[in-house]
């Protein structure tokens, strides 16, 4: 890994390019990576001397330490898994148990730093390579140095490699030379002038199907004895400054600064200064073949850089109409909370329907255009050509033809593209700025017609593509390729459009009228072809950075830098409605559903969908961190498609969710009726477990008190039910329970129903499980305090009925009716009451047995049967 590398550490499907894992790192740059033999650890080193150990599987780090003075240059894992060697700056080599932590060896007499480090796959053996030019052989069982290979290099030394039979190492030196040692002598078998610095070699075994390369049988030294092994050529090969792979005839075109051989010998990949990784593949029937060459099969992209502009493309294949996102538009991209009944949500994984795009042109901050398809997002070609930064870019179909896409660069170039094939169709050339905006037309009968471009030099030119489309169309082969040949296009019009740069363009759907933006605030309408000034809108306080013109109206949308988005009347040259709640300024807009809907894109990274006949904010999406130069929507019938790219250097794929929310909506509202319908049956059927399990998924706390108290057979029926119910529940599920008696606990009437619910929860569940419920200790604080008052109005309640008890008591109205003849026997001795006040008496109070006051008749009850109920009821045995 290069130095520049930022200190995220992404690990890549290599056959899907999903981002599978991502391990945060420290502060610093990673200067080194390894990854042991069974792919279950990974070792990294940071520019701030430390070095981690993360278990692949969990992401865990397993341990952090520094063992070197400096940063670690170079890292190598043995085969065995257990032991890592770094070569760092400070020009000293250790060798690390991993298992135990310690140190094992460490090895000094290098000259400079250490480049690279490598592990002998069945020797206990160490090679090591250093900027003097020097490569080393250690030897691990005595701890020593056991060749010194010196008189090879003169310079640097960053790339080594053992031969298939493991008796001679491969050293390539940045002094354009590669040497072959035999590391049982310590002697130089060979030197090969590469007439180039390098960065990395790999061998390439005897058979394989890389150009060049010979057959094992026909090496006539086949044998494996060490003279024979001595005598066996080796075929190898180089990359390095001049972005080149050699295998003595084989070449391609980048700057590369690392390369591996893929397992199983079957190919290539190679690691360019640009964050990419390439994979080579030999032509098919290419083995032992002279005239053979190697095959770009597969790019992953590392790092995009700032994306300067995108647009759909519709030709092209897709590989899958159902594969998940890729690494390329993964790790680009992403997962952005953005869903919304009326919007767009962002897509993790493309479905591609008919009539949607294939593929996505994105410009970055380089002079190529990268091509991707949607269904994999794996990078599928490029478009080099410009010399300079691509700044802007835009794609049109034509009724008859193959696609054609249009790029402008700070070369002063515009150039028409076939993105099939990636081969540059036409250059249009006379700008003497940088071309900052490009628009097709896009008539549906006569799309393509004109090409319009505006640049920094303040000027604004038609350009004519009818031969070119007519060409395009009359040459389209069966397999949608475009003509080859490079033409020359020429000017229609010409004139000195603004004051300041042209940021934008736009022609009408009917090609009648062409709109440009400006940096000097203003937007003109240009009729077509010859450039006559229709109109001049003013209303912008800053540069006009976008403009789109209505499908369906006669309505032009722009935004700008003063945080506005503005739409204008065509026909009358007045602004009908501002857009307002950008925080930053307005970088690109366009109408969405038919002009219906508004989107737009800011400096603040965000993006708005707008009601265009309300001006109301629909919605506000996150999915980026920097400003969007980028916006790009499927065109019509679909229009469900839409890109944003930025200064983030990452792509985002969004979908209108609309249609989907609705449906959603509609499936859940049935769903919600028919288990009303099912709570209200069960109800019917007096099946109260049921009912009380639909009350409580259907989340009505209303329902499930009425169920409850509904239940017969008292408290005990209720908990029982209850325990059925909540025993099954989920931590989120059993915070709505406790939410529920929290709530109803509020109630002196659902008091006792909430002690009821919290008793099954307290049975059903242990504190342990409790406590893990999000929000439990607000729950139960809130539970703790109104159990509390009702407790004591209980035992307020309690107490009552002692002082009843004792009154009914002194009253001597309580007693048996033999105690109480007696006692009044024993009164009438003592005193006899006349007959008159006797009479009174009983004809008010009557006669009877347990009479009280008179009313206590035949009913009369036992007291403490009755209260031993109601205590029942109310929580207190």
């Amino acid at each position: 890994m290069s130095s520049e590398q930022l200190q995220p550490k992404a690990v890549l499907d290599v056959a899907t390019g999903t981002v599978t894992k991502t391990l945060p790192g420290d502060s610093e740059p990673i200067t080194a990576l390894a990854i042991s033999p069974d792919c279950r650890s990974l070792i990294a080193a940071s520019r701030s001397l430390s070095v981690k150990h993360w278990d692949w599987a969990s992401g865990e780090c397993k341990r952090t330490w520094k063992p070197h003075r400096a940063p670690v240059a170079d890292m190598a894992i043995d085969a065995s898994g257990g032991y890592l060697a770094t070569g760092s700056a400070d020009r000293a080599i250790k060798v690390t148990d991993l298992a135990g932590g310690f140190v094992t060896h460490h090895f000094t007499g290098h000259g400079g730093i250490v480049l690279r480090v490598l592990f002998h796959p069945k020797q206990l053996l160490l090679f090591s390579s250093c900027d003097s030019g020097e490569v080393r052989v250690w030897d691990l069982v005595t701890k020593s140095c056991m060749h010194s290979l010196k008189g090879g290099h003169i310079s640097a030394v960053p790339a080594l490699c053992l031969s298939p039979d493991g008796w001679h190492v491969l050293s390539g030196g940045r002094d354009k030379v590669a040497c072959v040692w035999d590391i049982r002598n310590g002697a130089r078998v060979s030197t090969v002038p590469v007439f180039e610095g390098l960065e990395g070699l790999a061998v390439l075994p005897l058979g394989s199907a890389f150009p060049g390369v010979a057959a094992a049988d026909a090496i006539t030294s086949s044998s494996s004895s060490s003279k024979a092994s001595a005598k066996r050529p080796l075929f190898f090969a180089t990359a390095g400054e001049k972005g080149v792979i050699r295998i003595w005839r084989s070449d391609t075109g980048t700057e590369f600064v690392e390369l591996v051989l893929l397992p199983g010998g079957k190919g290539l990949m190679a690691a360019t200064g640009d964050a990419r990784l390439l994979f080579f593949h030999p032509e098919a029937g290419a083995a032992g073949a002279a005239a053979g060459s190697l095959r770009l099969t597969r790019q992953l992209i590392g790092n995009h850089d700032e994306i300067t502009d995108l647009t759909f493309l519709y030709s092209g294949s897709s590989s899958s109409s159902s594969s998940s996102s890729s690494a390329q538009l993964s790790e680009t991209a992403a997962a952005a909370d953005g869903s919304n009944a009326e919007g767009l949500s962002a897509s993790a994984g493309l479905t591609l329907q008919p009539g949607e795009p294939r593929r996505l042109a994105v410009a970055t901050n380089s002079h190529e255009i990268r091509l991707f398809d949607l269904a994999d997002a794996s990078c599928v070609g490029s478009c080099v050509g410009h010399r300079d930064i691509v700044l802007c870019l835009d794609a049109v179909r034509p009724a008859a033809g193959v696609e054609l896409l249009a790029s402008g660069a700070k070369d002063c170039e515009v150039r028409v593209w076939d993105p099939s094939s990636g081969a540059c169709l036409a250059v249009a050339a006379g700008h003497v700025a940088a071309v900052t905006a490009v628009a097709w037309s896009k008539a549906k009968s006569k799309g393509g017609r004109y090409l319009a471009s505006g640049g920094a030099d303040k000027l604004l030119k038609l350009w004519d593509t009818s031969k070119l489309v007519a060409a395009a169309a009359a040459t389209t082969g069966d397999d949608g390729a475009a003509p080859q040949q490079q033409v020359a296009l020429s000017t229609l019009a010409a004139v000195a459009a603004h004051d300041k740069d042209v940021n934008a363009l736009a022609f009408s759907p009917n090609d009648a009228l062409l709109a440009t933006g400006s940096q000097d605030k203003t937007i003109k309408l240009w009729r077509l072809p010859s450039l006559v000034l229709a109109a001049t809108l003013r209303g912008h306080k800053r540069g006009v950075w976008d403009l789109a013109f209505s499908p369906v109206d006669q309505v032009l949308l722009s935004c700008s830098g003063d945080r506005l988005v503005k739409m204008w009347s065509v026909s009358q040259g007045s602004c009908l409605r501002t857009l307002e709640g950008h925080t930053a300024g307005v970088l690109r807009c366009c109408f969405l559903t038919a002009g219906t809907q508004v989107l737009s894109a800011g400096a603040d990274g965000l993006l708005k969908l707008w009601d265009s006949r309300t001006g109301a904010d629909s919605a506000t999406f996150e999915g980026h961190d920097d400003r969007l130069w980028g916006l790009s929507a499927s065109a019509a019938p679909g229009e469900s498609l839409v890109a944003t790219g930025g200064g983030d250097a990452r792509v985002v794929i969004w979908r209108d969710a609309t249609a989907a929310k609705v449906a959603e909506a509609e499936a859940a509202e049935e769903s919600l009726v028919l288990r009303q319908q099912e709570l209200s049956n069960a109800l019917a059927d007096g099946d109260y477990a049921a009912a009380a399990r639909l009350a409580f998924q259907l989340r009505h706390p209303g329902r499930l008190l009425e169920v409850l108290r509904r239940q017969p057979g008292g408290p005990g029926a209720a908990l029982a039910a209850l325990q059925g119910l909540v025993g099954q529940l989920a931590p989120d599920e059993l915070a709505t329970a406790l939410s529920y008696c929290r709530e109803w606990n509020t109630n002196t009437r659902n008091a006792h129903l909430a002690q009821v619910l919290l008793q099954a929860v307290l049975k059903s569940h242990s504190p342990e499980q409790i406590l893990e419920v999000p929000g439990s200790r607000e729950l139960l604080d809130g539970l703790l305090a109104y159990s509390q008052r009702h407790a004591a109005r209980l035992d307020r309640l309690m107490r009552s009925t002692f002082l009843l008890d004792y009154t009914l008591a002194a009253s001597q109205v309580l007693l048996p009716e033999h105690e109480l003849e007696q006692q009044q026997q024993q009164q009438d001795g003592q005193q006899q009451p006349d007959s008159a006040l006797q009479r009174q008496q009983q004809q008010q109070y009557g006669t009877g047995p347990l009479k009280m006051n008179g009313v206590h008749d035949d009913n009369a009850f036992d007291s403490s049967e009755d209260l031993a109920g109601w205590a029942a009821w109310l929580g207190w045995g």
